[in-house]
């Protein structure tokens, strides 16, 4: 099986994967957004790295898959998905681990209190380490006080 970063939209075997995790939609009121479409589109902007007002329009209204975006964020259902989507990954024979350091600039530690942050000698400090497999898959993000 290729490598499924690379690849430019969601199949279908990934998808099966995770379809139960959303509601179905309401029979009265606003239509909502078909939440494959948002999640393609979400991951259009994570894999190019471009701004979310650049998004193609076949993925739909920018300004409602960012929200979908920051909601599914605040729910904890995106980290849901790309748990769902990289099980099979994770049974790899081999897995690396990369982390690094990172500077944390004071406005980003004004609003949220975040545990990961911490301040050291030479300011407040970030460790961030990823977890991947030999298919250079993502397995995982963590943060950790630097």
């Amino acid at each position: 099986m290729p490598n499924s970063f690379y690849h430019k939209e969601l199949t279908e075997a990934q998808w099966d994967r995770i379809k139960y995790l959303f509601k179905e939609p309401k029979k009265v009121g606003r239509p909502t957004l078909n939440p494959r479409m948002v999640l393609k589109g979400i991951l259009c902007i994570l894999r190019t790295g471009a701004r979310w007002r650049d998004l193609p329009a076949r993925y739909g209204n920018w300004n409602n898959i960012y929200h979908k975006f920051r909601q599914w964020c605040a729910s904890g259902l995106f980290q849901l998905l790309l748990q769902s989507l990289t099980t099979d990954a994770a049974h790899s024979a081999l897995l690396e681990i990369d982390s690094t350091f990172c500077k944390v600039h004071q406005s980003a530690c004004s609003g949220l209190k975040n545990q990961a942050i911490v301040s050291s000698r030479g300011g407040k400090n970030i460790k961030i380490y990823v977890i991947i497999n030999e298919r250079m898959q993502l397995l995982g993000v963590v943060l950790t006080g630097g």
